[in-house]
């Protein structure tokens, strides 16, 4: 069973309320529980400008293009 609801405690009438959204991470804090942690709004944005940043970063540091970053990384 699956309960696909992002709940927080707190109820939107419309996701433009809440701005964007963000997944975090995900845990199984008990079998058959899987948690998936968001962060909306500024949060949102504020981590997706710090993921950006470091892939940027991570692709000069290698020396590859943005898009070629993971498969670099996987190389032997």
């Amino acid at each position: 069973m699956w309960d696909v609801a992002a709940c927080g405690g707190t109820h939107v009438r419309n996701t433009r309320e809440i701005g964007p959204v963000t997944v975090l991470g995900s845990s199984t804090p008990a079998e058959d529980v899987t948690r998936i942690e968001l962060a909306v709004g500024p949060q949102a944005i504020a981590r997706r400008t710090v993921e950006k940043r470091a892939a940027f970063a991570a692709a000069a540091a290698l020396d590859v293009a943005l898009e070629d970053v993971a498969a670099e990384l996987e190389r032997p």
